[in-house]
Formats: C-alpha cells, structure tokens, sequence
C-alpha cells in the first residue's frame, strides 16, 4: 500500500509537470509570435522583458534594450511621466497614445494598454503592458484631414451652395455661399443645425423622403424645394 501511495504520487507529479511544461510551451509560441510588443518594466522604467515583437516596432532586439530605462525610447520623457502617473491614479490605461523613437530616430505613434503590477503588500512594484503600433492609422487620418481641408477650400471658391449632412439632415459641412442662402453662420453648423428645418413645412417630408433614398442607394435626379 504504501509503495502503491509512492507510485501515485510520482504519477501525479509527472502530470502535473508534464502539463506546466504544455502550458508553458503554448504560452512561449504566444509569446514569440505575438504582433503587439508586450514589456514589463520597474517603477523606475528600467526593462526587464519585452516580446520579441520588439524588433518590429523598435528595431533594438530585446536583448539590446533589457537592462536599459525606456526614456532612451521617448522623444519627449514627460509623456513617460504622464503615463505612468495615470497608472498609478487607475491601476491600469486602455488605448493611451504616445509617441516612441526607433532605432533610426523615426517616430512611431504606439496605443499602450497596460496596468500596475503590486507585491504582497500592495505596493505597486512594476509596470506590464502591450503597445500597438497605430501609425499607418495616424498617418491615415492626417492624410484624411489634409484632404478634406482641400475640399473644403474648393467648396468655398464654388458659385453653388454644398453642404453635407448626416442621414438625419443636420449638417456637418456646408461652403459660404449657403451661409447668406439659409441665413445662418457657420456657428449654426458647428451647433447641428438641421438642413430640413429650414425646407418650407408642406414639402419637408418628401425632402426627408428623399434623404432616406439616397441612404438606400437609390439614384435621384435633381429636386427641387422652397426654402
């Protein structure tokens, strides 16, 4: 009996060692393959782990940076100062953008989610965290902004009224010949004016009508309305 106790617990060891070591292979092969960099850093800032998706982002290879503070990282180390100062207001930050250098000195815009890790006591006594790098996005949207700043100039030059509004009517944009039009400013569009409203009653419906067609795809030729 008691050699039989001794079998089974070798067995029971064996298995549970047997499934660490699964777990801790699956979690390496997560690791290792992993888009986003994931880092662990001390209060101070100075790195102890990072993915090897760090090569990706940065262009250092983790080994060239464990060791190191990761101000060497940021263009501007008051952004470190912020960051960490709301994760130790919140415990943890969600989507929280800033900017990073490369190795080649070239600015990366990264959303970092991350929280506060704390021993026994409760004190907090290291950072972890994944950053995501959002730059094509960021430098999507300037392009999108840019782009729509020279529409927006165009309209203005225009001999016609254009504005734009949501399926709802109200406007989001409209050029400055619709201001003197409608007679309204262009702080009545930044406030949500609504374009319908100012449609004389009896053919505002078939106006809003009209709105819902053209959000359903359907083609319309010109229309026209007393204002």
């Amino acid at each position: 009996l008691d050699l039989s106790h001794k079998i089974e617990q070798v067995v029971n060891r064996r298995r549970a060692e047997d499934a660490l070591r699964e777990s801790e292979e699956k979690y390496r092969a997560i690791f290792e393959t992993f888009d986003d960099l994931y880092y662990k850093t001390d209060l101070q800032g100075i790195i102890q782990v990072l993915s090897p998706s760090c090569l990706k982002l940065t262009g250092y290879s983790p080994a060239d940076l464990i060791g190191h503070s990761v101000l060497e990282l940021y263009p501007d180390p008051e952004q470190r100062q912020q960051l960490v100062e709301e994760l130790l207001l919140n415990d943890s930050i969600h989507d929280y953008e800033i900017v990073l250098n490369n190795k080649d000195g070239v600015s990366r815009h990264v959303s970092v989610t991350s929280h506060v890790l704390r021993g026994a006591d409760g004190n907090p006594v290291a950072i972890e965290g994944v950053l995501h790098d959002v730059t094509d996005r960021k430098q999507m949207e300037s392009a999108l902004l840019a782009s729509e700043e020279k529409y927006r100039t165009l309209a203005d030059f225009l001999p016609i009224m254009v504005f734009e509004t949501d399926r709802d009517g109200r406007a989001t944009f409209a050029n400055r010949l619709t201001y003197p039009t409608f007679g309204i400013t262009a702080a009545d569009i930044v406030n949500g004016i609504n374009i319908l409203d100012h449609i004389v009653p009896e053919e505002r419906e078939a106006a809003k009508q009209g709105v819902v067609e053209l959000f359903r795809g359907r083609e319309r030729g010109p229309h026209e309305y007393t204002l």
